[in-house]
């Protein structure tokens, strides 16, 4: 009788980003705003973005401050990621830029549900 040996071998393959950030931010949403808060590797705590007629919105979020407002003189954002709701105001598409290990994620977010969004990616909770 003839044995066979099955090697099996998993490699991961490395993500082409380098300089992940750690951070968590806590995403819900309300008829009026969605509502970010960050619970890790943020100089901010809480911000909400107004939910507008505009066809499109984009902010700009980092560790150190959304669009540039209020961040402190010289700091140096680690991770950066554009943030836009779609005219239906319910779709949310996100752009890792800088610090992330992902690069676009979309998402559609009603009153009462939560995401959790960190460098590795988005979970629903």
């Amino acid at each position: 009788m003839k044995h066979f040996i099955l090697i099996i071998a998993f490699y991961l393959i490395p993500s082409s980003k380098t300089n992940i950030a750690e951070f968590d931010i806590e995403i819900t949403a309300d008829k009026k705003a969605v509502k970010l808060v960050c619970t890790s590797g943020c100089d901010w705590d809480s911000a909400e973005i107004l939910l507008k007629k505009k066809p499109a919105q984009r902010t700009y979020i980092t560790n150190v401050g959304l669009n540039f407002n209020n961040m402190k003189p010289n700091a140096t954002p680690i991770f950066e990621i554009d943030f836009e709701t779609s005219k239906n105001k319910n779709t949310i598409t996100l752009i890792g830029k800088q610090g992330t290990n992902w690069e676009t994620l979309e998402f559609a977010i009603n009153e009462n549900q939560r995401y959790d969004l960190n460098q590795f990616g988005i979970t629903r909770k």
